[in-house]
């Protein structure tokens, strides 16, 4: 999904994006805080600003933001998500890079799909768990980064 389709200045996720900024990494995959923006569906109450950990088959963990909430209305979603279920989470995305011309973006052609072999084929999995991270696990996480930040100060001042 590209992000620059989200045009409606009342929703919540043009506000995020508003606030946030339209940032993308050098794969034109939008993020905030270092976090993937993604479009879920809202089947375990989760809902636009929210981070989430999805958990693989293989243990590794996706670190998301959710950007939007995908309409369970279009023809082939259900409560999990498009494709009957089967796209969990979409990637919200560089329109401008990520889609053909035809498709109203810039590109020659359109971007390969994430969980292919040209593009971030690790993601090819099952996702098992869907974490939904509560205000005080970001609050301790925030705690972490700065005691790791401390350290990475003293450690920095003892090699010099």
């Amino acid at each position: 999904m590209g992000w620059q389709t989200i045009t409606s200045p009342s929703s919540q996720q043009y506000k995020l994006r508003e606030q946030a900024g339209m940032n993308f990494d050098e794969e034109g995959f939008a993020k905030i805080n270092g976090r993937y923006v993604v479009a879920c569906t809202n089947a375990q109450g989760q809902k636009v600003g929210d981070y989430i950990d999805v958990y693989q088959e293989d243990g590794s963990v996706i670190q998301c933001i959710i950007g939007d909430i995908k309409n369970q209305n279009d023809v082939g979603c259900n409560e999990w998500g498009h494709n009957n279920g089967q796209d969990v989470i979409e990637f919200v995305v560089d329109k401008d890079s990520w889609y053909s011309t035809e498709k109203g973006g810039k590109a020659s052609t359109n971007h390969a799909r994430p969980g292919t072999a040209i593009c971030h084929p690790e993601w090819n999995q099952t996702i098992l768990i869907i974490q939904i991270l509560e205000q005080t696990q970001l609050v301790e996480m925030a705690r972490q980064q700065q005691h790791h930040l401390q350290e990475t100060r003293v450690l920095r001042a003892v090699l010099l």
